[in-house]
């Protein structure tokens, strides 16, 4: 609270979840007790009929406030408001959860009760967090012994360097800026191999 007597709420997952969560085990136990108060439009519009300042709280954690009135929150579903959501650690699921349980009873009886249109872009901006990330990076193969392969492959994931290998092929990946350390200690290891062979055919 302020000096002005506003009120801040910060609600923490446990709020979230005795408010009627974000996980699909609530849905149950917390829609008799809350009551559905809130109706999504497919122009991802998102009308929440409450009072309570906690309910809001936690639909300004992945929605962009427009209109707060005493009995009602209108906000809308953008692709900043619900990948700040993402980054804060909730998922595109537990969103579009939260916004089933909390359905209005005029729009709780149809199929889908969220629009087909907002679940998917709902997802679809949660999955521009999970791109592919390129590393620049060397590939090794043609190794003269499994031994020499299995040994570099695992001095290479011991430093770090490591991004990707392959048993069967007889061939890894590493990263670029490890090359030198890697072609060193590959180096390294067939000579000593060599000089191994050598002194058990001279023992022979």
């Amino acid at each position: 609270a302020t000096d002005a007597g506003e009120l801040y709420f910060c609600p923490t997952r446990l709020a979230a979840s005795l408010c009627g969560g974000f996980k699909q085990g609530a849905v149950a136990a917390n829609a008799d007790i809350a009551g559905g108060h809130i109706i999504v439009e497919t122009n991802y519009r998102v009308y929440a009929y409450t009072s309570s300042p906690v309910q809001v709280a936690i639909l300004e954690l992945f929605c962009r406030s427009d209109c707060v009135l005493p009995n009602l929150f209108v906000g809308t579903l953008t692709r900043e408001s619900v990948l700040s959501a993402v980054g804060a650690g909730i998922a595109a699921d537990e969103i579009v959860s939260y916004l089933q349980v909390h359905a209005h009873p005029h729009v709780a009886a149809r199929t889908p009760v969220v629009p087909e249109v907002v679940m998917d872009q709902v997802r679809l901006w949660e999955a521009e967090t999970l791109r592919v990330r390129y590393s620049a990076c060397v590939l090794y193969e043609q190794f003269e012994t499994p031994q020499l392969f299995q040994n570099s492959c695992e001095f290479a994931r011991n430093q770090g360097h490591l991004l990707w290998s392959s048993h069967v092929q007889g061939m890894f990946a590493a990263r670029e800026t490890g090359h030198e350390q890697v072609r060193t200690y590959i180096k390294a290891l067939k000579e000593a191999l060599v000089q191994e062979a050598e002194m058990a055919a001279a023992a022979q």
